[in-house]
């Protein structure tokens, strides 16, 4: 018992770190939405299009702009807890892993989406989602059978 009384407080030590990563890129993304209704939401031209050339920068662009202010704060919930327990394997695999599903998302999108513009971060938040359920299954521990537990109760809705 006392074995998970170390590991829960070094899981509350490693978030506490974190926190400032996670904080920075939600306010990025604040930051980009008010400058979005500035300009009348024209940055919107860098969504997602499907199918389309000029679609192609939205792979990279849509996690990052959104339709509304409750639409992002809708999105940042959960991204919020989803880097927290991404971000307890490193800020280095929480890069790759990312990129890799900002890109697998965005592309698959592109391929098979509707012909209309994609923008925000869900397809992100359910790659992370996904990812924390694979890593928990192929990687069984009491902290992430909790995890897995946590994020099934909290995310199963959103499918």
């Amino acid at each position: 018992m006392a074995e998970l009384g170390q590991k829960l407080m070094w899981l509350v030590q490693v978030a506490q770190f974190n926190m400032h990563y996670i904080l920075s890129i939600i306010a990025v993304l604040w930051i980009i939405q008010i400058m979005n209704v500035l300009v009348r939401y024209r940055l919107n031209v860098f969504g997602l299009l499907p199918r389309h050339p000029m679609g192609l920068i939205g792979i990279f662009t849509s996690p990052f702009l959104h339709g509304s202010f409750t639409h992002l704060l809708f999105n940042c919930i959960p991204l919020f807890l989803l880097m927290n327990l991404l971000l307890l394997a490193g800020l280095g695999q929480f890069i790759v892993v990312s990129l890799l599903i900002i890109v697998i998302s965005g592309i698959c999108i592109w391929l098979v989406g509707r012909s209309a513009l994609h923008v925000g971060a869900s397809g992100l938040i359910m790659g992370y989602w996904g990812y924390l359920m694979i890593n928990a299954i192929l990687y069984p521990s009491i902290i992430t059978v909790l995890l897995i537990i946590f994020c099934f109760y909290y995310f199963a809705g959103l499918f």
